[in-house]
């Protein structure tokens, strides 16, 4: 990590502060898959309903 770098800037927080600047509550994940991360999210989030865990789940894809 570089000497001077800002804590919470990291790709991996991203999930969280938007989370947080939209208001949400639960939990928020970051999934880094390489060319799957779309598919894992997509299947976390209906395991989570099928589960019990939550109601109502959000899943975004970006590709950089």
């Amino acid at each position: 990590m570089p000497k001077y770098a800002v804590p919470g800037a990291a790709a991996s927080m991203l999930s969280n502060r938007l989370s947080t600047y939209f208001d949400l509550t639960g939990p928020s994940v970051t999934v880094d898959t390489a060319c799957s991360s779309s598919l894992v999210a997509l299947d976390m989030a209906c395991r989570c309903i099928r589960q019990g865990q939550s109601s109502l789940v959000s899943a975004f894809a970006l590709s950089s």
